[in-house]
């Protein structure tokens, strides 16, 4: 981080919420409908927990790419790069990523049976004798 900069470097963090904050309902959504058959509340406990412990394993990391290099010099320092580098690879997996949406094929089905169900049992009207 250069010195000196502590607005600039507010403003991008505020960008960064801003950009990042509304992607959590969509992915917890997608989570929710590619592990259809597991519960909801399952399916966020293990998003929450996984995300705690990628934090807890890239603190350290950064602090030692920091202490690699504690003076700014320019933006290519070791922290940078790992980043940059982490940033790359999850994009990377994104872009490759087709996630079959279970519980949506779930309720197609569902509503196939039914349909064809329906169809096979009388309306009430037809029940209905037209004397009474």
């Amino acid at each position: 981080i250069r010195p000196g900069v502590k607005a600039l470097l507010s403003f991008s963090f505020a960008l960064l919420g801003m950009c990042v904050m509304p992607l959590i309902p969509c992915v917890n959504t997608n989570a929710i409908e590619v592990t259809y058959p597991v519960s909801e509340e399952a399916v966020m406990a293990v998003l929450m927990v996984a995300g705690q412990y990628c934090g807890a394993v890239f603190v350290p990391i950064f602090t030692a790419l920091i202490h690699q290099r504690p003076t700014y010099e320019d933006v290519f320092a070791p922290v940078s790069i790992f980043i940059a580098l982490a940033i790359f690879a999850a994009g990377s997996v994104l872009l490759w990523y087709d996630g079959e949406y279970r519980r949506m094929m779930f309720d197609r089905r569902k509503r196939r049976r039914l349909s064809i169900g329906s169809a096979l049992v009388p309306s009430a009207s037809v029940l209905v004798n037209e004397d009474d």
